[in-house]
């Protein structure tokens, strides 16, 4: 989540009015975007390879809050999406069943993905996770400390 992100969240209350009943299931995670790719022909390394493509909302506490709210329990999902075509798809299709007042708008990143490349046989062959919303300050290790000494 963005920095700062949490103090925008301070508020669920307030952001929360209005909903008619109030949720008494909070489900806090990833609302991502997953596609998968079959092939339609064998795989062969450096060509490209006609597909048939689906596209479904994902992401582990999105899945578990529609599912919740498909049995008419109360739910919200705080979460993070980026503030483009990918994110308002989901908050739309989420909103169905999920209060989604709680998801965040991040500018300048990129909704959450994940890709699956599967064979024609429906076996994986390579899964992409395009996830940096989530982390968006590459974690690297602290560069080891040099001592010189004049001699």
């Amino acid at each position: 989540m963005e920095r700062g992100g949490i103090a925008r969240l301070r508020s669920l209350e307030e952001r929360g009015k209005g909903m008619g009943k109030a949720a008494s299931i909070v489900c806090i995670g990833g609302a991502n975007v997953d596609r998968k790719a079959r092939l339609l022909v064998p795989f062969q390394l450096g060509t490209s390879h006609p597909v048939t493509t689906t596209q479904t909302a994902g992401g582990v506490a999105r899945n578990v809050a529609e599912n919740l709210g498909r049995l008419a329990q109360p739910v919200s999902l705080v979460s993070a999406v980026g503030d483009d075509h990918d994110g308002q798809w989901l908050i739309d299709v989420t909103s169905r069943y999920v209060n989604t007042s709680f998801i965040v708008r991040t500018p300048k990143a990129n909704t959450g993905t994940y890709t699956a490349v599967l064979d024609e046989r429906g076996e994986m062959v390579l899964a992409l996770a395009g996830m940096a919303i989530y982390h968006p300050e590459p974690r690297r290790p602290p560069l080891p400390r040099v001592s010189v000494s004049g001699g």
